[in-house]
């Protein structure tokens, strides 16, 4: 898959909304923000380093969506905001 390839696939989070699409996860699946980091990426300082400001490349926010998409369950009540399924449509 080439870069543009990836692009067209996705709808691309701003920073901030990546972050909330991760803090958001942790949150309703009660995972630790490091367990999430180790689970990723075997990082346990990747959400510390987010939430810091570093933005993730193109391949580590692709793997990072498509994480929280796979093991995210809809949610009881529907919340403001980006869900990870919206991302994908």
């Amino acid at each position: 898959m080439t870069k543009c390839s990836v692009l067209t696939n996705y709808n691309i989070p701003t920073p901030q909304q990546f972050l909330e699409l991760m803090q958001e996860f942790c949150d309703r699946t009660g995972t630790n923000p490091s367990k999430l980091g180790r689970d990723m990426f075997n990082d346990p300082s990747f959400m510390m380093h987010i939430k810091r400001g570093r933005e993730p490349g193109i391949t580590r926010a692709r793997k990072a969506l498509e994480y929280i998409r796979k093991y995210s369950k809809p949610a009881p009540v529907e919340k403001k905001g980006v869900s990870p399924h919206d991302i994908f449509e």
